[in-house]
C-alpha cells in the first residue's frame, strides 16, 4: 500500500519545535496459560495498580501539566506524554495486560508478532478443542489487531519472519525485540528463570539491556517485585515494588537523571553539568535559518527541510571559494579515477528504484525530519567555521605582510602610515571573526549537529525492519561513559544522546510485514539509495580532501622553495652589488627582494597552517575507511542462494550504525581542539 508522507512532521520540526513528546514504552509479557492462577481478579488488580502508579508518576513530571524544569527543557510542552504498550498478542498475559478496562487513560497500542499474521494464528488452535473455542481465540486476536489499526500504514505492528519449524527460537527472538523496544517491562509469570525461553527469555534480555522489570507473580500471595535498571554502574537490585521505587526508575528513564547527574572519572559531579546539558537543548530549539518546503522526502538526503540561507554573509563562502580554486573538477576527477581503480565493486551497478511511497511510514518520517534538521544545520555551521579559520590565517598573513612592508619603507612616511592602517584593519577583522565564531559557537554547533545527524542516519533504515538502535546502551559503554560523545572536556554534549533517545522513543515503529517481497524491497532500497549514496559521498570526499591537502602542501613547498631562491638572489645582490651604479636602483631591487623574502614564507606558512588545521588527509582517510566498511556491508545485503532473514539484515544494519557512530565520534574528537586561532 502506498502512503503519502505527513509533511506536518517536517513543518513542526522547523516552525514549532524539534523536541519530541515525552514517551514511555511499556513492554508486556507473561504466561500463555493462566488457568492455574487461583485469583485472577487479584492479578488484574495488581496490573491496574501498576498502570495507575505509572500514569500518576508521568503526570507528576509531565512537561504539559507539571512545573518540572527538566521535562520542559527535554520535551515539547504542548503535547501530552505518550504511553505506548507493546505486546506480542499471545493468549494469556500478553492480551490481559492490554485489556482496555485495565488501562483507563489515553495510550498507544503496538505489537510485535513472531510470525506473519496467518502463521501466528495457527498457534491459537488449541488441541482437542471445539470449533467455537478455536474461532473465539482467533476472533479475540483479530479484534485486538483491529483496535491497533492493522492494515493501515500507521499501525504499529511488526510481523516477523520467524521460522515456523523452530517456533521456540522465533518466540525468543520476538521477546528480545519487544524488550529492545521497551523502556520498562511488565512480566506476568511465576518467576521461574531456569530456562531461557518464553517470558523468562524476555526478563533475561531486559536485565541484560538494563531495562527495569516489574514482576507480577502468578503464584498466590506473592508480593510485587521490581528489578531496577543496572545501567550507568548501578548494582543489580531485586526488591519489593513500591511507587517510590517506580518514581525513581521513571525519572531515570524519562528525565535521564543518570546522565544529568553523572559523576566524572574522579567521582566528582560538576554542579553546572545539568544546566550545561539543558542549555544545549534550548540552543538547538532556538536554531533559525531553516525553512519548510513541500518537497517530497526521498528518505536519503532530499526532503522538506532546507537552509533558509546557504550563507548569511559573504565571509562564509571563503572555504567553498578555496575548494573551487584549488580542488578543480579536473583534479578531483583524476583522483576519483585512481580511487575507483584501487577498489572495484561490482555491487555498485544496481539501479535505484522509486519506492519511497511504498516505504513511507510515520516512524520513518519522524526519524528523517529529525535527521534533516541536524544535517542542514551541521552543513551550515561547518562552512561558517571553516571559512572563519581560513580567513583568520589569511588576514594574519596580510597583517604580517603590511608590518614587513612598513619596516622596509620606513623612510617614506605615507607608505608607513598606509601599511600600519592596513595592519590595524586586518587585526581588527581577525578579532571580529574570532569573536563571532566563539560567540556563535560555530565550531561546537558544527561538531555536535554533525554527530547528531550521524546518530540518526542509520536509525531510519533500521526502522524499516522494525529494529531499534540502542543509542543509550552505546553511551553506557566503558569506552564512552566519560567522553561526553566528543572529547573529554565538553560537559554539555551528553544532550546528543538524550535527544536521540527521545526521538527514538517517539518515532516508535510501524507496519512492517516482513514477508519476502517487503524484505527484498527494503534491502534493495537500503543498498541502492542509502549505501550507494554514502559510498559515493565518501569516495568523492576522499578525492576532494586528497586534492586539497596535496595541492596546499605543494603550494606551501613551492613558496618556501621560491623563498630560498629569492634569498640566494638577495645575497648575490648584496655581496656583489649591481652592474648599474645607481643608488636608487640598488635600493629598489634590495627592497623588492627583501619584501619577497618576507612575504613568501608568510604565505607558505599560511597555506601549510590551513592544510594542517583542516586535517584534509585525516578526512580523506576517514572517508576511505568508511567507504571500505560500507562496501563490505552492502555485499552482505546482496541477494544470495539463501534469503536473509530480517534478523540477519538488522544485525548488518546495527553493525553499520555502530561503525558510523563510533567512527564519527572518534573522527570529530580530532576537531575538538581545532578551534580558530588568532593566527
Amino acid at each position: 500500500m502506498n502512503h503519502q508522507p505527513d509533511l506536518n512532521v517536517y513543518k513542526r520540526m522547523v516552525e514549532v519545535t524539534p523536541l519530541a513528546p515525552m514517551t514511555l514504552r511499556i513492554g508486556v509479557a507473561g504466561h500463555r496459560d493462566l488457568s492455574t492462577v487461583k485469583d485472577l481478579d487479584e492479578l488484574r488488580k495488581n496490573i491496574q495498580t501498576i498502570y495507575a502508579d505509572i500514569y500518576s508518576t508521568i503526570q507528576a513530571i509531565s512537561p504539559a501539566k507539571s512545573g518540572n524544569s527538566i521535562a520542559k527543557a527535554l520535551y515539547t510542552n504542548d503535547t501530552e506524554p505518550v504511553i505506548r504498550f507493546i505486546s506480542s498478542l499471545a493468549e494469556g498475559a500478553d492480551r490481559l495486560c492490554i485489556a482496555p478496562e485495565l488501562i483507563p487513560f489515553e495510550h498507544e497500542l503496538a505489537c510485535i508478532l513472531p510470525f506473519l499474521k496467518e502463521e501466528f494464528e495457527q498457534d491459537f488452535l488449541p488441541e482437542n478443542s471445539v470449533i467455537d473455542n478455536q474461532q473465539g481465540t482467533i476472533a479475540e486476536f483479530n479484534a485486538i489487531l483491529e483496535r491497533i489499526g492493522y492494515g493501515q500504514p500507521a499501525a504499529q505492528v511488526i510481523e516477523l519472519d520467524g521460522n515456523p519449524a523452530d517456533r521456540d527460537k522465533a518466540y525468543n527472538h520476538c521477546s528480545r525485540l519487544l524488550v529492545a523496544h521497551s523502556d520498562i517491562l511488565i512480566a506476568v509469570y511465576d518467576g521461574n528463570d531456569s530456562e531461557d525461553k518464553g517470558t523468562a527469555a524476555a526478563v533475561k534480555a531486559a536485565k541484560h539491556n538494563g531495562v527495569p522489570v516489574i514482576h507480577i507473580s502468578t503464584a498466590a500471595d506473592t508480593p510485587l517485585q521490581c528489578h531496577c535498571s543496572t545501567r550507568f554502574g548501578h548494582e543489580p537490585c531485586d526488591t519489593h515494588y513500591t511507587i517510590g521505587l517506580l518514581h525513581k526508575e521513571l525519572q531515570r528513564i524519562l528525565l535521564f537523571s543518570d546522565m544529568l547527574n553523572q559523576a566524572g572519572p574522579d567521582d566528582k559531579i560538576d554542579p553546572e553539568r545539568k544546566q550545561k546539558i539543558l542549555a544545549r537543548f534550548k540552543q538547538y530549539q532556538g536554531e533559525e535559518n531553516l525553512q519548510f518546503t513541500h518537497d517530497r522526502p526521498d528518505f536519503d538526503d532530499t526532503g522538506p527541510i532546507k537552509l533558509g540561507q546557504k550563507y548569511k554573509d559573504k565571509t562564509a563562502e571563503a572555504f567553498d571559494f578555496l575548494k573551487k580554486m584549488i580542488a578543480t573538477p579536473e583534479k578531483i576527477r583524476k583522483e576519483l579515477s585512481l580511487l575507483k581503480k584501487t577498489a572495484r565493486d561490482s555491487t555498485a551497478t544496481e539501479k535505484a528504484e522509486s519506492v519511497e511511497q511504498q516505504l513511507s511510514k510515520p516512524s520513518l518520517s519522524r526519524y528523517f525530519a529529525a535527521y534533516l534538521r541536524a544535517d542542514r544545520l551541521a552543513n551550515y555551521y561547518a562552512s561558517s567555521h571553516r571559512s572563519t579559520f581560513m580567513l583568520i590565517y589569511l588576514l594574519g598573513a596580510l597583517a604580517l605582510i603590511a608590518a614587513a612592508t612598513a619596516l622596509l619603507f620606513q623612510a617614506t612616511k605615507w607608505v608607513v602610515l598606509l601599511c600600519v592602517a592596513f595592519e590595524l584593519l586586518f587585526l581588527i577583522a581577525i578579532l571580529g571573526l574570532y569573536g563571532r565564531d566563539h560567540r556563535q559557537k560555530y565550531h561546537d554547533r558544527w561538531l555536535e549537529y554533525r554527530c547528531l545527524a550521524e546518530f540518526l542516519r542509520p536509525m531510519r533504515y533500521l526502522s524499516l525492519l522494525g529494529s531499534p538502535y540502542a543509542i543509550g546502551n552505546f553511551r553506557d559503554t566503558g569506552e564512552y561513559l566519560h567522553r561526553e560523545v566528543i572529547g573529554h572536556s565538553a560537559v554539555g554534549r551528553s544532550w546528543l544522546y538524550i535527544y536521540t533517545e527521545t526521538i527514538n522513543r517517539w518515532a516508535g515503529f510501524n507496519a512492517c510485514r516482513l514477508n519476502t517481497d517487503y524484505k527484498q524491497t527494503v534491502s534493495h532500497f537500503i543498498r541502492t539509495t542509502w549505501l550507494n549514496g554514502q559510498i559515493s559521498y565518501h569516495t568523492y570526499n576522499a578525492a576532494a580532501m586528497r586534492v586539497l591537502g596535496h595541492r596546499l602542501g605543494q603550494l606551501s613547498f613551492w613558496l618556501f622553495f621560491a623563498t630560498v631562491f629569492i634569498v640566494i638572489l638577495k645575497l648575490i645582490i648584496v655581496g656583489r652589488g649591481l652592474a648599474i651604479d645607481s643608488e636608487m636602483a640598488h635600493g629598489f631591487f634590495a627592497c623588492s627582494f627583501a619584501l619577497l623574502a618576507a612575504i613568501l614564507p608568510m604565505l607558505a606558512t599560511t597555506a601549510y597552517a590551513i592544510r594542517n588545521h583542516a586535517e584534509f588527509d585525516i578526512s580523506a582517510q576517514r572517508s576511505l575507511t568508511m567507504r571500505t566498511s560500507l562496501i563490505s556491508r552492502r555485499k552482505q545485503l546482496m541477494p544470495g542462494p539463501a534469503a536473509l532473514t530480517s534478523g540477519q539484515m538488522a544485525l548488518i544494519l546495527n553493525d553499520i550504525a555502530t561503525i558510523t557512530i563510533k567512527e564519527t565520534s572518534d573522527w570529530l574528537e580530532i576537531y575538538e581542539v581545532k578551534e580558530s586561532e588568532l593566527g
